[in-house]
Formats: C-alpha cells, structure tokens, sequence
C-alpha cells in the first residue's frame, strides 16, 4: 500500500499533493480534502507559502514528497543555498545535508519534534491518545527502506531526524524517531537494539522503543508493526507478538 508522507514539520497535512497554476501563483490542494490547504505566491523575486487564514509559513513545508524551508525572518523560501547544512537547490527542493557544514543537530531535532507534536497533539487528548498518535504517525508516514549498516556511537539522534527528514529508514530509525517524540511529550524512553524472532528461523537483528508509563516500561515497536499489520503497541517481554525477542543494547535518548 502506498503510503503518504505528511510530515508536520511539515505544518501541512498533506495527501497526494498536485499543484494548479492561478497566474502568478500555485494553490496546494490535497486530493482527498475539497479544501486548499496552502498556496505557493511569487513576489519581488521571492516564493513565499500562505495558509488559509493568511499567515505566512515560516519553517518546513512538504509538498508533495518534496521538502522547503521558509525564513522564519521574512517568510521566503530557501533557494538555491545552504542553512544550517541543510542543502537546497535552486528550484527550493531540499537535496540533503552538508557534513562539512557545522549544525547544531540536538537544537533541529528538538525543533521539528516540538513542530510534529504541535500539530498531532491536541489538548483534550489523554496521555493514552497522545501516545498512541505519536505511534501511528511513525507508522503512516514512513516508509520502510533496509539498510545493512549497523549503528554505533550517538546515533539514535541523527536516525530520527533521518527518518523525519525523509520519511523513510530501517526499524533502528522507526525506533528512534518515536523515541524522541516520547521525550517529546515527556517520558522516559529508550531505543533497543538486539534481535528478534526471523520469518525464516533463528532470529535477526532489531531495534524498538522502550517507553516508561507510570512505573513500567513497555515496549513499542513500529517498524514491525509496519511490516505485517500485528499489534505491537504497549506490549511486554512476555506478551510481544514475535518472541522470542532478545533485549542487547539500550540507548537513553533525551534532549
């Protein structure tokens, strides 16, 4: 099944985005809404993003599966330039990330954790619902891409603002990215990494997210959950649905 990456970083949900022209400007519509949620207007040189009510969007947009930055200074889009190490070419399209370039990467990823969580978490949910949104948000907007590689050092950090930068990434990224957004919203959370029980026999290597809820810690595992439509949300070493499951390494992650 597709899927459909509405990352909120983002501050638009949108769903299978198609851009119309209306003279000097574009109308952003998602297909599955009747109505616009955004429009792209040229001026004096410059792009700029306006939402219904007005306002000028002054961070990340997604467009489509296409990324922009808008200056939280004046509004218009990054082109053609590097910001923070974020690369983005000259039609605006973030490209990738300078590692030559210094970035300030704990401050980025609290910033678009922070973006996520305000537009997800609305305040007449239950700590059990926030939870559970941030759960499914992982698992709708992402997409599963394998990789071999093996993570070491600090990574958990860096694998979460992979995964929202891009929408895609392994279970180690799943695992982390929900992990920050349970920091996010105030847990206790851990990233694990070990092994678990494989299709084929014996078992494989795995990450999930460990998550403290009251005195207890429970495991949330996303990217399997993703995989094969089993219940993976809020279980134990003794109730996870694709034992055995085999705990090696675990990573605080905190901002």
């Amino acid at each position: 099944m597709k899927k459909y990456r509405i990352y909120t970083v983002i501050v638009v949900f949108v769903i299978s985005m198609c851009l119309s022209v209306r003279q000097n400007s574009f109308l952003v519509y998602a297909n599955e809404q009747s109505e616009v949620v955004g429009e792209l207007i040229g001026k004096d040189g410059k792009i700029y993003f306006i939402y219904p009510d007005g306002t000028l969007a002054m961070d990340w947009v997604q467009i489509g599966n296409d990324w922009f930055f808008f200056s939280p200074y004046d509004g218009s889009m990054a082109i053609d330039t590097v910001i923070n190490g974020f690369v983005f070419g000259k039609d605006g399209k973030f490209t990738g990330i300078d590692t030559g370039t210094p970035v300030n990467s704990d401050q980025q990823l609290k910033e678009v954790v922070n973006h996520i969580l305000s537009v997800i978490i609305q305040p007449y949910m239950t700590e059990e619902e926030k939870i559970h949104i941030c759960y499914m948000h992982i698992i709708n907007n992402t997409v599963y891409k394998r990789t071999y590689d093996t993570p070491t050092g600090d990574w958990t950090g860096e694998y979460a603002m992979q995964l929202f930068m891009t929408g895609e990434g392994n279970c180690y990224k799943y695992a982390s990215a929900f992990a920050y957004l349970m920091a996010g919203l105030g847990y206790e959370a851990k990233v694990i990494t070990g092994e678990v029980s494989a299709r084929r026999g014996g078992t494989t290597p795995h990450g999930w997210t460990e998550v403290k809820i009251g005195d207890e810690w429970y495991i949330f595992d996303t990217e399997l959950q993703d995989a094969n439509g089993k219940d993976y949300y809020k279980k134990t070493y003794d109730n996870y649905p694709s034992l055995p499951l085999i705990k090696m390494v675990e990573w605080e992650v905190h901002f």
